[in-house]
Formats: C-alpha cells, sequence, structure tokens
C-alpha cells in the first residue's frame, strides 16, 4: 500500500520539495503537494488556518512540516505549535511529522532557542520530531541560512533516512484479508451447523 505525504515549509521547502519525493518514493511514500512559503512562520501558517486547508485540500497519510526557521521565541511559542498540531489533527492528518530548524550559523542563537522549544513541546503533543541540526552542519549557501543544492540534498537524504524508520499510520485496508476470512469461517460455520 502506498501512503501518501504532504510537504510543508518555509523557503527550505522549495529545494527540500523538489529533492524528496523520489528519495520517499522508493519507500513507498508518494508525495500529493509540496507547499513552500519564503519567510513565513509556523504562526503564519496557524494565522492564515493554511495547515487546516492543505490537510482538507490534499487528505495525506502523512503530513510533514519543516518550519521553525523563520518563528520568533516569544512567549507564546509553545501555544503557536499546538494551534498548528491542532489545525492539521483537526482537518485530518493521521501522522505528523516535524523537522524542526537548520543549523543556520546566521541565525544559530535563535534557531537554537526554537529547536529546544520544538524538541520539548511536539513529541508531548503525539508528533514525530526530529532535529535538523545534526543533518545540516554542512553545505551552506554565503547567505549561511540556506543551502546549496547539495546541501539540499543531503538534509533530504537524512529526513528520507529517518522516515523509512518510522511506522506507517494505520489504515483499514490493512485489515481487509482479516476481515474477509472471518467473514469466510462465520459463513461455513453457519453452512455446516
Amino acid at each position: 500500500m502506498t501512503f501518501t505525504v504532504l510537504l510543508v515549509g518555509d523557503s527550505h521547502m522549495e529545494a527540500l520539495g523538489r529533492a524528496l519525493p523520489p528519495l520517499l518514493e522508493r519507500q513507498g511514500l508518494r508525495v500529493v503537494h509540496a507547499e513552500a512559503n519564503r519567510g513565513k512562520s509556523t504562526a503564519w501558517y496557524v494565522a492564515e488556518n493554511r495547515l487546516r486547508a492543505l490537510v482538507q485540500q490534499y487528505r495525506p497519510d502523512i503530513v510533514l512540516i519543516e518550519l521553525g526557521t523563520n518563528d520568533q521565541p516569544h512567549a507564546n511559542y509553545l501555544q503557536t505549535l499546538r494551534s498548528a498540531v491542532e489545525q492539521a489533527r483537526s482537518a485530518g492528518a493521521k501522522k505528523i511529522v516535524w523537522f524542526g530548524p537548520s543549523y543556520s550559523p546566521a541565525i544559530a542563537e535563535r534557531a537554537e532557542a526554537i529547536r529546544i522549544r520544538q524538541e520539548g513541546a511536539l513529541p508531548q503533543l503525539g508528533v514525530s520530531w526530529y532535529d535538523s541540526w545534526p543533518m545540516t552542519t554542512q553545505g551552506h549557501a554565503p547567505d549561511r541560512v540556506h543551502f546549496t543544492l547539495a546541501g539540499y540534498r543531503a538534509w533530504a537524504t537524512s529526513m528520507a533516512d529517518e522516515l523509512a524508520i518510522l511506522p506507517r499510520p494505520s489504515s483499514t485496508m490493512s485489515l481487509w484479508p482479516f476481515v474477509a476470512m472471518a467473514s469466510v469461517a462465520v459463513l461455513l460455520a453457519r453452512l455446516f451447523r
């Protein structure tokens, strides 16, 4: 069975959204849409109700979120994360996978604060959270925030490796053989009474 994936993120998702689909296809995952919004934060996605709209439109099995680079570690940040997860879940997201901010030397202090908050909050909300820092220590572009094509490919490969070991969302289709066998058993028991 092929599971569908929705990719959501900031400017990094422009390159990741091209690099990830072939890597995920090898794992039986089909990307249904990649949404990249330059300069946008988790708060923007929440305020625009964008996560809900995307999940409702594409009905993915897995929502892969790459956000944090443009986030601010303000007092309401944990509520912003909760709201993002609630939006996706209320729209029908079965599994949410979140990759935190990359290691970017130009914004390392702020990104580190976001990374710590995401790591502490998102797993408690039932989200599979992954630390992008170890995946992004090399391959930076001259702006020291973004990456070269090779840098994005390396990050995408690390992301796909993490997804390869992730349990897939449950599906009623996976129960079909057991339901069919039980139905046949009940029918045969009635016939041979």
